[in-house]
């Protein structure tokens, strides 16, 4: 077993350069500033703060239009914060103490003053010109596409000397770069390299999701679950402008430059639902080393929540990644271990008992059923179906009983409820449905049509040939949110169904209606 690195075990604590400490007295944190505070962080001693690293926010030359997010030079120091020799006495006095080193890399965009960019809009032949991306007009004379720039309005700016318009996924003067082109990578890892020869431990990397954009410039689909109070690039779905495949060939690239050093990490700035976002360790571990993980800000404070998603983060882990990072075995070996596991997998892609798909294909359908409905610009929801009183079925019956109960949801399902695309059995007494097309209204129908259909089936004990009573059960509903995880819209299915157990059971409970539903565990 490999020794567990720095990064792996380490605190990481983030540093502001302007708000942090102010040495110079101009009212204004800079780098000394961070220097002298050193201490504080990490002295070795029980009185400081004990962190392993420090990741310090840019600090690069910038026009500040984004408070340095907007670098118009990758390999200085802006005057308010210091200078080179200033950086090279503070990543000396930390490595002095023990203290790691990240800096901030923002290679999505640079500032319009970068002289990249001014070479790039000087004219259509300019040597630069397609270090940046430029598109005509549409036939009106308006933006090429219907992208939308994170910080409002269209994320297209028309620069009139050359008759092209420029992308910018945040501001007007944060042109971004394109990734496509071999030799804006080049420049962007021989900054890196800067860097790392001046001692830096890594990079924490800005939006690293959006570096590569669709090269067909297609539109990106309407959001069906946008509201007026939103922001308004959630208006469309960024399909074609975030998460693209060809983004991880990239970030291989950029893992390759760090080991050109040693002992370094690659941290990834990544806003997306955990299936995805594990995707970023990338084939065989060769992804980033840290994406982050912004589920565990948005998760309920409360410990079944937090245990849950960290369940699901290692499942998602699991699936995402390869054996090569696990076993070491030669490539035939590997082959004959793929082989058995596929074939393993597809055995188990059923659910024995009620012959309805298992929780695992489930997953992977609902992903693949989310894509199709953003594709489509249709609605998609969800019927998470548990049955009333479960266990009185066990306890007084036998599990045999218990089991014709679940035999009998599922052929509803299966036989019984056209609209239902694909159903699963998701765990326990817990079936779900998928329904492609349908929204919250017509859910509800048909969840009250599946317990018509169950309430009128007769069942009865083998052993005896009594009934054994009426069958009831519970429903939650949700419809699929813009940039939501499968699992995201399952909770809220289930938050669904404890409200509905919680009053009166037997009920159909939308996502609408959980405003005022108790904590989960508050009983």
């Amino acid at each position: 077993m490999e020794p567990v690195t720095w990064w792996q075990s380490g605190v990481i604590y983030q540093i502001y350069p302007r708000s942090f400490a102010d040495a110079n007295g101009d009212g204004v944190g800079d780098l000394r500033g961070i220097l002298d505070h050193l201490g504080y962080l990490n002295d070795g001693t029980d009185d400081s703060l004990g962190v392993a690293a420090i990741w310090l926010s840019p600090f690069y030359r910038s026009p500040m239009a984004d408070f340095g997010y907007d670098i118009s030079d990758y390999t200085d120091i802006d005057p308010i914060f210091g200078s080179l020799a200033d950086f090279d006495a503070l990543v000396a006095a930390a490595h002095g103490l023990g203290l790691r080193v990240i800096l901030d890399l923002v290679p999505n965009h640079t500032s319009d003053r970068h002289p990249w960019f001014q070479d790039s809009r000087a004219g259509r032949e300019s040597a630069k010109r397609d270090w940046y991306i430029w598109r005509d007009p549409a036939p009106d004379g308006g933006p090429p596409n219907n992208w939308l720039s994170n910080f409002g309005g269209s994320a297209w700016e028309y620069d009139r000397t050359t008759g092209q318009y420029y992308y910018h996924a945040f501001l007007a003067a944060q042109p971004d770069l394109n990734w496509r082109s071999a030799e804006v990578r080049a420049a962007v890892y021989d900054v890196m390299r800067f860097w790392l020869r001046r001692g830096v431990d890594g990079f924490r990397v800005d939006v690293i999701w959006h570096l590569i954009k669709d090269d067909q410039f297609r539109d990106n689909p309407t959001n069906p679950n946008f509201r007026s109070s939103d922001p308004p690039h959630h208006a469309l779905v960024p399909l074609y402008t975030a998460d693209r495949p060809e983004v991880h060939d990239v970030i291989y690239e950029m893992r390759h430059v760090t080991e050109e050093f040693s002992d370094r990490v690659l941290i990834g700035e990544i806003y997306l639902p955990i299936e995805r976002l594990v995707t970023y360790y990338g084939r065989d571990l060769r992804g980033v080393h840290l994406p982050f993980n912004f589920s565990l800000l948005s998760t309920r404070w409360h410990a079944r929540a937090i245990a849950k998603l960290v369940d699901e983060l290692s499942k998602a882990t699991a699936r995402a990644t390869t054996l090569e990072a696990n076993f070491a075995a030669t490539s035939e070996e590997l082959d004959s271990i793929r082989d058995s596991l596929k074939a393993a997998e597809l055995r188990s892609n059923t659910d024995a008992l009620t012959g309805l798909a298992n929780r695992h294909s489930m997953d992977e359908f609902l992903r693949q059923a989310q894509i199709t409905a953003m594709e489509k610009d249709e609605a998609l929801s969800v019927l998470l179906i548990d049955i009333d009183h479960f266990k009185k079925f066990n306890d007084d019956y036998g599990h045999q009983v218990g089991d014709q109960v679940l035999r009998l949801v599922a052929k509803v399902l299966q036989e019984g409820v056209r609209e239902v695309d694909l159903a699963a059995r998701y765990g326990g007494e817990e079936l779900i449905a998928v329904l492609p097309g349908a929204d919250l209204a017509a859910c509800t129908a048909v969840a009250e049509r599946i317990r018509r259909r169950i309430a009128e089936a007769k069942l009865t004990r083998r052993a005896t040939g009594k009934e054994i009573g009426s069958i009831t059960v519970s429903i939650g509903v949700a419809q699929f949110q813009l940039a939501e995880s499968a699992e995201a819209m399952i909770e809220r299915c289930d938050r669904g169904l404890y409200k509905a157990k919680r009053t009166g059971r037997n009920r159909t409970v939308t996502e609408n209606e959980l405003d005022h539903e108790p904590e989960v565990g508050a009983a």
